[in-house]
């Protein structure tokens, strides 16, 4: 009887799902980003409120092979490009990275308090919330990025001539030193122990200890920008006195003109070079004591590393599966050079390793595309980049090349997907993101064919991924379907064939038929 009551409610959350989540229609008639708007409209008209947590079922009762965690960056608040994103939304991410201004509930209706992280976990218990902060590599002078006590106290304490400085020098002038491209960073000691220290336990006071101004209820732990294995704004820094903004300019001059002023930090910079090994060195020293003592309090810790390079003086991925972070950003992963330019084979394989090779941490793959064309919305993916690729072509490409390396394990998995086609505020859950035809279980790791092609074979398919600047053939030794954004919600409208024919920088998902 208690199966038979088990089997019963099962059953009636299947049929819930349905209602919430339609049955997508033939695309016989429609072209495929026009259903991929429209689906992504119904998706938020007929989840339910807050309140009502069956609005994730659909994600938890999904057990396809092809499901996989997607990721979104929302620094600030939770938007698209022309409105706010519903907490119902949101909440459909596996892991979400967003500021610490975002747990005030003053971007949706209903009263303005620290309640919208508590609403998300709410509705999907699984979703991680890391909350963005500069790692003590900078130091964020504004109130929205500061640390313990602020920046006059650490000048007052731990600045020029104090025995235990915190702050680096200008080399040539030294002055407290602001970074060109963010004035509102300064350069500090980043192998300080105690700079360390402070860091680590001001940050988990203030934001994760409840009682505090700024506790952060319903976050899960901190995300570390500026955790990048070299010095962070090499050759931008500039002395606080030389720094002014021209009249008429958001970008601020050094000096009489943009550069002739610039400094060094003292603490990295030497013999008229950046020492990178120091800096290295002093990253990996944190890291080995901030993860453990974060871990130790029940809370994650991220990190931002930029692009996660291993070299023989630079062992980031050897040391980060040594230290196990929970996440790891590879903020440029497989797309997203600001050129708008398609990766190189060297850029996109080196991706791939990091993904691949992430087993004490989870990567977090940051995929963008980047046009000059001034559309916004779904709209934009229409447009082409340098390459020629459109926004759909990229999506499936860097989503394609994610599961070449994607572990498929849920509970445990070694990365996270993310993708936008404008910045990191704007991201959309994607009709490819839970509704890719199911291909079963990987049946090994991806391997490279003498032409270049990438291919993994699956139970019932292929993964595969053009890497090259040429077209690729491929005879396949069974019948199949190649799926596409423009076809894949409709898989039986397309022909079986045994030659694939991949254009280059493109991605495809394959279906047997026989």
């Amino acid at each position: 009887m208690k199966d038979a009551k088990v089997a019963t409610w099962f059953l009636a959350l299947i049929l819930l799902s349905t209602l919430i989540v339609p049955v997508h229609r033939s695309q016989s008639k429609w072209d495929a980003h026009e259903n991929s708007a429209r689906l992504i409209s119904s998706q938020k008209s007929t989840l339910r409120p807050a309140e009502d947590h069956s609005a994730w079922l659909p994600l938890i009762l999904k057990t396809s092979a092809m499901r996989f965690p997607i990721g979104a960056v929302f620094y600030g608040n939770f938007r698209h490009p022309d409105s706010y994103i519903s907490l119902e939304e949101a909440a459909r991410y596996d892991l979400i990275v967003t500021s610490r201004s975002a747990s005030y509930a003053g971007w949706r209706s209903g009263p303005s308090q620290k309640d919208a992280f508590l609403r998300l976990k709410a509705l999907n218990p699984k979703l991680k919330i890391m909350v963005y902060q500069m790692g003590p590599g900078q130091y964020i002078e504004s109130d929205w990025g500061k640390v313990g006590d602020g920046l006059d106290w650490v000048k007052a304490n731990h600045g020029k001539n104090a025995s235990d400085r915190w702050l680096s020098l200008g080399v040539s002038t030294g002055e407290y030193l602001r970074a060109l491209p963010y004035p509102v960073e300064r350069a500090m000691h980043l192998g300080n122990r105690n700079w360390q220290d402070y860091w680590n336990a001001r940050t988990v006071q203030d934001f994760f200890t409840a009682g505090q101004p700024n506790y952060l209820a319903g976050a899960d732990g901190i995300f570390a920008d500026g955790m990048q294995p070299s010095v962070h704004w090499s050759n931008k820094w500039c002395p606080e006195s030389k720094l002014f903004f021209p009249q008429g300019s958001t970008i601020p001059y050094c000096g009489d003109t943009q550069n002739s002023a610039v400094d060094h930090p003292d603490f990295y910079y030497q013999g008229g070079t950046y020492n990178t090994a120091r800096w290295y060195s002093d990253l990996v020293s944190f890291l080995d004591r901030a993860v453990p003592y974060w871990r130790e309090r029940n809370l994650l810790f991220g990190l931002n590393a930029w692009i996660v390079v291993e070299t023989s003086t630079q062992p980031y991925r050897r040391d980060l599966n040594r230290i196990q972070p929970f996440l790891v950003m590879d903020e440029y992963s497989f797309y997203g050079d600001s050129s708008g330019n398609a990766p190189t084979v060297t850029q996109w394989e080196r991706a791939l390793a990091n993904l691949r090779d992430a087993q004490g941490y989870r990567l977090f793959s940051m995929n963008r595309f980047i046009t000059s064309c001034s559309q916004q919305g779904l709209d934009r993916l229409d447009c082409k980049n340098r390459a020629g690729a459109s926004g759909w072509d990229v999506l499936w490409f860097s989503l394609m090349s994610f599961l070449l390396g994607y572990n498929f394990d849920l509970e445990n998995p070694n990365g996270y997907f993310a993708f936008s086609a404008w910045g990191y505020q704007d991201q959309y859950v994607y009709p490819e993101y839970d509704r890719l035809p199911d291909i079963g279980a990987p049946l090994s790791e991806a391997r490279k064919e003498a032409n270049g092609l990438w291919l993994r074979p699956f139970e019932r398919g292929l993964i595969a991924v053009n890497i090259t600047d040429q077209e690729i053939q491929y005879h396949l030794a069974r019948q199949a379907r190649v799926l596409g954004h423009t076809n894949f919600l409709d898989p039986s409208s397309v022909p079986a064939t045994s030659q694939l024919v991949l254009p280059a920088g493109r991605g495809a998902l394959l279906i047997y038929t026989e």
